[in-house]
């Protein structure tokens, strides 16, 4: 069994969310949006778990990512 959460791109958290890659690095740089890590110094990965939470929610409130 598979207990690793699973992680979306960029581009895949922009998609589900209705919003843009640029939304949501800003988000990333105002603390809100859904969590996040940092995978090395460029790729960033979002908790796909936070980004449906985010989504059910409605908001942009949440998430200082971890990175």
């Amino acid at each position: 069994m598979n207990d690793m959460p699973k992680r979306l791109s960029c581009k895949a958290a922009a998609a589900l969310l209705g919003v843009s890659v640029r939304t949501l690095f800003n988000w990333r740089e105002t603390g809100a949006g859904p969590m996040y890590v940092r995978i090395g110094p460029k790729r960033i990965m979002y908790d796909e778990a936070a980004v449906r939470a985010l989504l059910k929610k409605g908001g942009t409130e949440g998430g200082q990512g971890h990175g």
